[in-house]
């Protein structure tokens, strides 16, 4: 809890946001969280200031406006949005609510997934199979909704035609247009603009600040689709072609891994997969081409379920502050490809290690520090 309004002398700062905000898997110990850390480099910044830590974990930019419409009688002085990265799940729940057909046949596949789990446990009690089954099959149960999801999404994309199909920048990197992106991008700038809406509504206005999600390209993308209404006949060559590749990158044969995932995309050039897996086996290699983090950005890019924000979002947020009085962070000095995209401050694809929260506090507190000195 804290006090109504804040104490004199006082900036209070309101961080919002997803569960990387939050500062998972830090946020047991809060002054190891990019609130703990934000905290520390403003009062050494000379800024006495409190952090309100009010991010939670699987909050999506939607939650995140509502609650910074609430937060705006508690009189902050900055709000701090660091979100971006549960926009799908929102979008994927939507359709949940939308399509009671999609919605049923999620639940029967949970329920027989459910009924083959039970069954193996059952088996492991009576002694008569071993304890790797198990999870495996909690695992299946996982797959069989991520496959029905992946069937939506496929949908989607072939309902959409050709005016659903990524556009290619001249950087060689592609934005999707997709129905699924679409909305993710629509709700997503609505919900910034929505905390905006509460900021400049407020009886005194605080600094808004953006985050633009960093992310870590080296983590697999989480659902790859084909291009629609390739042949049967193609479709099975590209997944030949790829899995000799996957074989060959297992075996450390990157050379000829990289063989089999071109000639792949020389077929399909949407699969995010065989974009990912190119471009780590070029950083085995040396990336003696230099496109191998290009191709990580492209994977980022067209993985259709991702919880990951890429460039479509960043330039949301791009967009709303050239036109509104919000700010940004630029994180490209920490998390660009120069710089290995911050590998190094990575738990896994999103969430960050200490030396990572430690980062964007500093960050955060380098660009609000002089917004909140210049306020009366």
């Amino acid at each position: 809890m804290f006090a109504a309004a804040p104490a004199a002398g006082i900036r209070r700062v309101v961080l919002l946001g997803g569960s990387v905000a939050k500062g998972v898997p830090h946020d047991h110990d809060p002054a190891r969280t990019i609130a703990g850390r934000l905290s520390v480099h403003l009062q050494q910044a000379g800024i006495r200031a409190e952090v309100l830590n009010l991010a939670g974990t699987s909050y999506t930019t939607a939650h995140v406006a509502r609650v910074a419409q609430a937060v705006m009688a508690a009189q902050p002085d900055a709000v701090v949005v660091y979100s971006g990265g549960n926009e799908h799940r929102a979008f994927t729940r939507r359709l949940w609510t939308e399509n009671q057909g999609w919605r049923g046949a999620v639940r029967v596949s949970q329920g027989l997934h459910l009924i083959r789990l039970l069954g193996r446990l059952a088996a492991l009690l009576r002694g008569e199979e071993r304890a790797g089954p198990a999870p495996d099959a909690v695992h299946e149960v996982i797959a069989g909704q991520s496959a029905l999801v992946a069937d939506v999404m496929a949908r989607l994309l072939a309902d959409s035609g050709l005016d659903g199909l990524p556009t290619w920048g001249d950087d060689g990197v592609p934005m999707r247009r997709d129905p699924g992106a679409i909305a993710v991008v629509d709700a997503y700038r609505a919900s910034l603009q929505a905390v905006l809406d509460a900021a400049e509504g407020a009886a005194r206005s605080p600094v808004v600040l953006f985050v633009k999600p960093p992310a870590n390209r080296y983590t697999p993308p989480q659902l790859s689709l084909l291009t629609p209404g390739i042949s049967r006949e193609r479709e099975d060559e590209f997944r030949r072609l790829f899995d000799l590749g996957a074989q060959a990158q297992r075996a450390q044969d990157c050379r000829s891994a990289l063989q089999s995932f071109e000639a792949a995309l020389a077929i399909d050039t949407l699969h995010a997969d065989t974009w990912h897996q190119h471009g780590k086996c070029l950083l085995e290699l040396g990336d003696p081409s230099g496109t191998a983090r290009r191709n990580l950005d492209i994977a980022l890019e067209l993985d259709f379920a991702s919880d990951r924000a890429g460039r479509t979002l960043h330039a949301v947020v791009d967009e709303l502050v050239e036109a509104t009085t919000a700010h940004t962070v630029d994180l490209s000095a920490d998390f660009g490809p120069q710089q290995d995209y911050g590998r190094r401050v990575f738990v896994d694809h999103v969430h960050l290690k200490q030396s990572g929260q430690d980062l964007i506090g500093l960050r955060v507190a380098e660009a609000l520090a002089p917004l909140l000195q210049a306020r009366p």
